[in-house]
């Protein structure tokens, strides 16, 4: 089930939480989201039948996280602070 974190700028992160165990927090490729690099192949299923919780998020812009716009921001000014969080 999708939940959203909200970003201090208003900002929507998309993720979500599949099993129990010790996380490991999966980010998709460029071009992608959370459904595409790991549930649809089996990803989820894989590491939670290994005992491992899934933590998976879609990176701004994509899947179910709000997109950037220009009114809001340009990403070679927001990129940094992202990584740096």
């Amino acid at each position: 089930m999708t939940k959203f974190a909200l970003r201090n700028d208003g900002m929507r992160i998309a993720y979500e939480i599949a099993g129990e165990g010790e996380p490991v927090v999966l980010v998709h490729g460029f071009a992608s989201d959370r459904v595409q690099n790991w549930r649809a192949p089996g990803w989820y299923q894989t590491l939670n039948g290994a005992g491992y919780q899934v933590v998976a998020l879609d990176c701004r812009g994509h899947g179910e996280s709000d997109n950037l716009t220009i009114r809001r921001c340009t990403v070679t000014r927001r990129w940094p602070r992202t990584l740096s969080r």
